[in-house]
């Protein structure tokens, strides 16, 4: 088992690197929306013993992918430029995209946009 400890970002990172292996991925959450956890019925931050339990005798689910090519989002306040990871993703077939699996609820790309403008939009959001 390898353990993703972040938010969905983070168990996206961690799932297209393990895609197409026999590797289990754990989900520690600990992210501000975790809704992969929450899809998975993974308790909230918080649930330590209830995560470990699930580490160790959880059951084994297969989760579909599907491979999204997009322009990359620009550097800003604490978000890097996105880069391309062949070596993980695959190469584009279009120039100046990046490629990205995105995992079960499928945000594709509307957390980072979110997450962005949340550094200069709306309070509320904060």
């Amino acid at each position: 088992v390898i353990a993703a400890c972040g938010g969905d970002g983070t168990v996206h990172e961690v799932a297209s690197g393990l895609r197409g292996s026999k590797i289990p991925l754990g989900i520690i959450p600990a992210g501000t929306g975790n809704d992969v956890a929450r899809a998975h019925g993974l308790p909230a931050v918080g649930g330590v013993k209830q995560i470990v339990d699930i580490l160790i005798s959880g059951k084994d689910r297969l989760c579909g992918a599907f491979r999204v090519q997009g322009v990359p989002a620009p550097a800003v306040k604490n978000y890097p430029q996105a880069t391309q990871n062949s070596k993980w993703d695959g190469e584009p077939d279009i120039e100046g995209r990046v490629v990205r699996w995105c995992f079960l609820e499928t945000d594709c790309g509307v957390t980072s946009v979110i997450s962005r403008s949340k550094l200069y939009n709306g309070k509320w959001i904060k």
